[in-house]
């Protein structure tokens, strides 16, 4: 039975090993098929092994979805959703600071949002993912149903394509670890995985099921460069926490600067390996890389612009605000929840 299955997944999946190489008969798998299909060789980003793509196959089917949503109940009431690269650790490091304090709780450095709850009993449980590990994925792999936080409050946290993509340019090839990307940046844009191809579907679908989530908040990292405190305490209305000090809000702000990030990081102080270079001495190695709006102008061509300028406007929903049409107006979609605001 496990045989037909993996049989099956293999053939949708298109792979080029032939099933016999992986068992002598009918759903039976010998020692050398268990060794062709879970060795470890150098893998690459492009070249995924078979059982990351098996995985990505199962992981959009009902039975798993539902077996997530279960997990998703029990571990946050809110999640803090995004594509990598998009100003994850910056806002966790904000949020988590702004909690703590609120709280009176001592939590010195970089706060963990999953250990909180465990010193303040009946504070909301907080839980920041990179949704569905799209980084890894190419864009028919990614799940299309959000059915998994139905009962659940989500921020999706966004940034433009352009910035994303060179970020996550510099994350593959200089501090991922298992799948690294050894190519040039122009072959990155056009990398099947994890790409600007991944990012598009990936922000096509939460356009699509933003409805799902018991509450949704957009928020995006532009806005959150124009005006850090504001944002925060947009998050914290959103997540329940009101009657946040302004000099609280402030304290947090100023705790996660660019500034003192890299100091940080450079330091080797922070209380989360998030924050670690993979290399002190490469600056573009760096979590705390540039923290710049529109820095990708300084690494990509007038042509390589032109081509995200045109899938962007062609294919990425008007909802998010960055293509030429305005964002849509603000949807509610649940009790006391938020949406995207109008942008420009």
């Amino acid at each position: 039975m496990i045989g037909g299955m993996i049989s099956g997944a293999c053939q949708r999946l298109g792979s080029a090993v032939p099933w016999r190489r992986f068992g002598s008969g009918a759903g039976v798998l010998s020692g050398d098929s268990l060794r062709l299909l879970f060795a470890s060789p150098p893998y690459s980003l492009e070249h995924p092994p078979v059982t990351q793509r098996l995985r990505a196959q199962l992981r959009r089917t009902a039975p798993v979805r539902w077996i997530y949503r279960w997990r998703r109940n029990r571990m946050a009431d809110v999640f803090v959703l995004s594509f990598p690269k998009c100003g994850r650790t910056w806002l966790h490091v904000m949020l988590g600071k702004a909690i703590a304090l609120h709280h009176g709780l001592e939590v010195p450095g970089v706060v963990d949002l999953k250990k909180l709850p465990a010193q303040c009993p009946g504070l909301v449980r907080i839980r920041f993912k990179h949704d569905d590990n799209p980084h890894f994925k190419a864009p028919n792999e990614l799940v299309a149903r959000k059915d998994e936080y139905r009962d659940r409050r989500v921020v999706l946290l966004v940034r433009d394509l352009r910035d994303t993509v060179v970020s996550a340019y510099f994350q593959m090839t200089k501090r991922e670890s298992r799948y690294r990307f050894d190519g040039s940046l122009d072959a990155f844009l056009h990398c099947p995985r994890g790409s600007i191809d991944t990012m598009i579907r990936f922000y096509q679908i939460w356009a699509d099921q933003r409805h799902v989530p018991a509450g949704f908040l957009l928020v995006r990292y532009e806005d959150l460069h124009a005006d850090a405190a504001g944002q925060l305490q947009r998050v914290l209305d959103f997540v329940g926490l009101t009657g946040v000090e302004d000099q609280v809000i402030r304290q947090a702000v100023e705790f996660a600067s660019f500034q003192n990030m890299r100091r940080l990081e450079r330091a080797g102080t922070a209380t989360t390996s998030r924050l670690r270079p993979g290399d002190p001495s490469d600056p573009e190695s760096y979590k705390t890389r540039r923290g710049k709006v529109g820095g990708y102008v300084d690494y990509l061509s007038p042509e390589q612009v032109a081509l995200l300028d045109r899938r962007i406007a062609q294919e990425l929903p008007a909802f998010y605000g960055y293509g030429p049409q305005p964002a849509a107006e603000p949807v509610e979609t649940g009790p006391g929840t938020s949406s995207a605001q109008p942008v420009g």
